[in-house]
Parts: C-alpha cells; structure tokens; sequence
C-alpha cells in the first residue's frame, strides 16, 4: 500500500530503506519510540505522500531488480 515504516538498523539496510526518503530507521528502543512518535504525529501530509511515492516506486521493481540495480553492484565493488 505504499505504506511508510520504520525499520530496524542492519548491514543490509541502506539497500532498502533510506532513513526519511522512504522510512525511517532506529538502533534501539528509543529510536524505535521516536520513529513511531514522528509518524504517528508529527509526519507533515507531504513528507508522508513522498514517502508512499519512494515505497511504490521500490516496489514496483520488486526484489530482483533492486537486487541488480542496488545490492549487486555493491557486492561487485567490493570483491
């Protein structure tokens, strides 16, 4: 549904969520409370609609494409 979310912090991370481009990331249950704060009262109606759009968009790619165009290069990098 395009929803925004946070999401908990782990190597793979910055591959699928960018921290206020398409959610928002904690690193602990303070984080994870601000996180849940912010969306529920402070998400301003524009901030929300492009943080739909961003997810959408990732989803409209699916898995494997992202895989390609984000993960994969990353891995080819670094090797």
């Amino acid at each position: 549904a395009g929803l925004p979310f946070c999401s908990a912090s782990f190597l793979a991370l910055p591959e699928l969520v960018r921290h206020g481009e398409n959610g928002m990331v904690f690193d602990d249950a303070k984080s994870l409370l601000d996180c849940i704060t912010h969306c529920l009262t402070a998400l301003d109606p524009a901030q929300e609609r492009k943080w739909r759009a961003a997810v959408r968009l990732f989803r409209e790619f699916g898995w494997t494409q992202q895989w390609r165009n984000v993960a994969l290069p990353e891995l080819n990098r670094v090797s």
